[in-house]
């Protein structure tokens, strides 16, 4: 078993992926929508004491390396879209 889950080698695996620069891009895109997120849910919660809101993997780019895996992040290539 590896340290990190899901393999690199099956996330680069994805169509689109075409290389290790093209996953950071997505994971980290993803993550900071993800910490945006959670930033504004929290400020939301004005009346409520214990408002921290958690991921369920924990961290958010654990959370969007685990979206990618499940295939729920959309995404299209600089040359696809051209």
């Amino acid at each position: 078993m590896s340290m990190i889950e899901p393999e690199i080698a099956k996330l680069l695996e994805i169509e689109g992926v075409d290389s290790r620069f093209t996953l950071c891009a997505i994971v980290s895109k993803r993550a900071r929508q993800l910490t945006d997120e959670l930033f504004f849910a929290e400020k939301d919660c004005k009346d409520v004491m214990d408002k921290k809101l958690v991921l369920p993997h924990g961290k958010a780019v654990d959370e969007a390396v685990y979206e990618l895996y499940d295939h729920e992040i959309q995404f299209t290539s600089a040359a696809a879209a051209e």
